[in-house]
């Protein structure tokens, strides 16, 4: 690990900001399926192709408005080519996109192209819950005195989330184990997506290192 290195935070899968009128199609894919989809992902699991929308449609008449980052129906995440070129410069190891087409709430016009599915595909254990004072814990699980996941704040500040150093090496962009709706980025990715005018969707915030 090198000396004071920075790791960036973002709850985009939490911030109804991003959010964009799609839905994926796909006829066989019930509701549990794509729970379950969604859930893997949120989780940093590599996922395959087939596991995404080869076809997402408008919810509405009246188009959506297209944005590099759109978190749509369901918590799946769209980015666009421009987006898609940059992360893909970086280390994703297991993560990656799946490309589908982008389609009026009716009939056959295409919205717009190059439009994929964001698979994070990696996650660490490196979140230091006791040390991030700012989570909400969950007690869902059957010992109510121990927490099965934490929850951000509603908008993080930096240095609220804290990870031990092992979350400085690996890929440049994963999730971590229990701590939902955040996804962590590498230094150097966020300074690419900064000088592409990439990054404001993201709402970056530094993380505490320990």
């Amino acid at each position: 690990m090198r000396e004071n290195a920075v790791v960036w935070v973002s709850a985009l899968l939490h911030d109804t900001r991003n959010f964009a009128a799609f839905e994926g199609v796909e006829p066989d894919k019930d509701m549990p399926a794509l729970m379950r989809v969604k859930a893997l992902n949120e989780s940093g699991r590599p996922l395959v192709a087939d596991a995404f929308f080869t076809t997402t449609r408008a919810k509405t008449r009246r188009a959506p408005k297209l944005s590099d980052l759109m978190l749509i129906t369901d918590g799946f995440v769209l980015v666009s080519a421009r987006l898609m070129a940059v992360l893909s410069r970086f280390d994703l190891v297991d993560g990656g996109f799946h490309a589908t087409r982008l389609l009026a709430a009716e009939g056959d016009t295409q919205l717009a192209n190059g439009y994929a599915y964001w698979n994070f595909g990696n996650h660490k254990k490196t979140f230091v819950p006791d040390q991030s004072p700012a989570v909400t814990p969950s007690l869902n699980g059957p010992d109510k005195s121990q927490p099965t996941s934490w929850f951000p704040p509603a908008s993080i500040r930096d240095h609220e989330i804290t990870l031990s150093a092992q979350g400085c090496a690996g890929p440049d962009v994963w999730t971590e184990w229990r701590l939902r709706g955040c996804v962590f980025f590498s230094d150097p990715l966020v300074q690419a997506l900064r000088d592409a005018d990439l990054d404001a969707p993201f709402g970056f915030r530094a993380c505490r290192i320990v």
